[in-house]
């Protein structure tokens, strides 16, 4: 059985179970991914103490749940397809790419942030739609995976596994595909800066590591290629910077001049495997 026929496998075995019962208690997605209840979700009064992702580090309780996946729009023009599958930082570049591409290309976002590879891999579906659409397909997970503590975290291993999962998925599409490298977070930044949720940029490098070895892992029939948004964010702002001109206080987002930045590097990329 060769690496595209266990992919597939993986693919639909994601939606296995271990039968753990709809009220256990969690506090990541790490407790629940495998199971029917899938997500790591707020459930007020029941559950384990956990820290919100959507909170903004609110402490709560959470329990294993499920949680519907919204599907892509259909088309709306005859231009080549491109689906952009990442989070808040993508949809923050995302009008910076548009307004480079729009003539030539539709640019779709799923609908809302695509978090972390646990909602990729439960959601991918319902994103892809008719796998024959897209001309290009950029992708990133990371941020949301990393946090920690939080209800999203997702731990090393699992991310490349679930990562990998995905990327089966998209090597179904006739798509250009591009990995989008997560980009990285002020290291020991002013106590007014803290990040929420919290992220190290130690982490950044360990799980954008992680997911460059799944590309590598790929067998060279299938070419996934990269853009590079970590170095575009470091060439700017420097190894390891505390605070930078293009980085918002606090969390992990940038001001428009460093979403405009990332959205003029993404736009390269697609260029670039386009041509």
């Amino acid at each position: 059985m060769d690496w595209f026929q266990v992919s597939l496998l993986l693919i639909f075995a994601s939606t296995g179970s271990l039968g753990t019962p709809p009220d256990q208690g969690c506090t990541s997605d790490q407790m629940c991914y495998q199971t029917p209840n899938w997500r790591c979700l707020s459930s007020p009064g029941t559950g384990l103490p956990c820290t919100l992702d959507q909170g903004y580090n609110l402490t709560g309780t959470c329990s294993c749940a499920t949680e519907s996946c919204a599907n892509t729009t259909q088309p709306t023009t005859q231009k080549k397809q491109y689906l952009m599958i990442g989070d808040s930082i993508s949809m923050g570049y995302q009008p910076y790419v548009e307004s480079i591409l729009s003539g030539e290309y539709e640019i779709v976002h799923p609908p809302g942030n695509c978090g972390n590879t646990n909602w990729g891999r439960r959601c991918r579906a319902g994103w892809l739609g008719d796998l024959s659409r897209w001309d290009v397909i950029s992708f990133n997970f990371g941020l949301h995976d990393l946090a920690d503590p939080d209800n999203e975290h997702i731990d090393l291993d699992t991310y490349g596994q679930l990562l990998d999962n995905v990327v089966a998925q998209l090597l179904q599409t006739r798509a250009n595909l591009i990995w989008v490298t997560t980009t990285p977070v002020p290291t020991n930044p002013p106590e007014n800066c803290v990040l929420i949720p919290h992220r190290n940029e130690s982490s950044v490098l360990q799980y954008n590591a992680v997911a460059a070895q799944v590309m590598a892992n790929l067998p060279a029939l299938y070419n996934v290629s990269q853009c590079d948004l970590h170095k575009v964010i470091v060439d700017y702002c420097g190894v390891g910077y505390s605070t930078c001109s293009i980085a918002q206080c606090p969390g992990p987002h940038f001001t428009e001049a460093g979403f405009a930045m990332l959205g003029k590097a993404i736009a390269g990329c697609v260029q670039a495997a386009a041509a």
